[in-house]
């Protein structure tokens, strides 16, 4: 019955329209409305027993969270700390692909409606949702989640954040990382230099990022591909996790690709063309407007610099 029911479930994925993407025109949800909608924040599904605390850091505000019971938390913890990219979908929720994994979860979990500080696996995208602007009329997740946690905050922060925010994800208990991770966190951000443009970036606390961090300051020689990228071999080579391999990009991706030894960048995006075959491994973002790449040149030389 089970598998009859994920069947189901999975054929109306396909058709229906989802509450995450990053094409407007097609994956993501449109907008309701402008007009800010007054915001409840009461935990509504008592039904779960919540316990285990995160923190969710965006610039100098923290999120917090509890985690309820089920396999798909304990899961997530094991994944923790990390750093996800999040953009805002139909002003009631932030999503983004989680880095280091996938989550299993229970076909009876999934629910096609959510509500306000909802913390769900929406698994057709492989991403983290946090929902802050939920309504009568918006609640509807055709695609499908699978609620794990609550956010305990006032959701109003979340509101007045921007369209796309980079967000650390921890567990509150972890003294190491709200310490010293955070701190390097702060200092691993970098500098791309290309003639007279600057693009900064932010890479995640990882050792791949810090084997990076070690070669700097170095220039690159860079090459254009597929109109999507950027990419150069690295003067020196960096180790990895065969785990982090992952062979699709998204706009901002700043990777390894070990096949060449070369930094890849990538600022174009779409459903068609974000393949990687031959795989890659993100270790950071670009944070700045990505379409300045728009207008540089095919082949160019980029100096990588650590910002104090």
């Amino acid at each position: 019955m089970k598998k009859i029911f994920s069947s189901i479930l999975t054929s109306i994925m396909i058709f229906s329209l989802s509450a995450c993407g990053t094409d407007t025109s097609q994956n993501q949800l449109p907008d309701l409305s402008d007009e800010i909608i007054p915001i409840d924040n009461s935990m509504t599904n008592a039904s779960s027993t919540y316990g285990t605390e995160i923190i969710i850091t965006v610039g100098d505000k923290i999120i917090t969270a509890e985690l309820d019971d089920s396999d798909t938390a304990r899961q997530f913890v094991d994944l923790l700390p990390q750093t996800i990219s999040m953009t805002r979908g139909r002003e009631r929720v932030y999503y983004g692909r989680i880095n280091k994994g996938s989550l299993d979860y229970n076909a009876e979990d999934i629910v096609v409606d959510a509500e306000n500080g909802d913390l769900a696996y929406w698994f057709s995208g492989n991403s983290l949702s946090l929902f802050f602007n939920v309504t009568e009329g918006n609640s509807d997740v055709n695609s499908g989640i699978v609620v794990f946690g609550k956010i305990t905050s006032d959701l109003s922060e979340l509101y007045e954040m921007s369209g796309s925010e980079t967000m650390l994800v921890s567990l509150a208990t972890d003294e190491t990382w709200e310490t010293e991770s955070q701190l390097e966190s702060g200092s691993s951000e970098i500098a791309l230099t290309i003639g007279d443009t600057i693009v900064t970036a932010e890479l995640y606390d990882n050792d791949i990022s810090r084997q990076f961090v070690d070669l700097l300051p170095q220039t690159i020689s860079m090459t254009r591909g597929r109109d999507r990228e950027y990419y150069g071999d690295i003067d020196g080579s960096l180790n990895y996790d065969e785990d982090d391999i992952q062979t699709t990009a998204e706009d901002g991706d700043l990777a390894y690709w070990f096949s060449g030894n070369s930094l890849a960048f990538f600022f174009n995006i779409t459903e068609n063309n974000s393949d990687v075959n031959s795989g890659i491994v993100v270790f950071g973002k670009i944070t700045s407007d990505i379409s300045v790449f728009d207008n540089i040149d095919s082949s160019t030389t980029v100096e990588i610099t650590l910002i104090d």
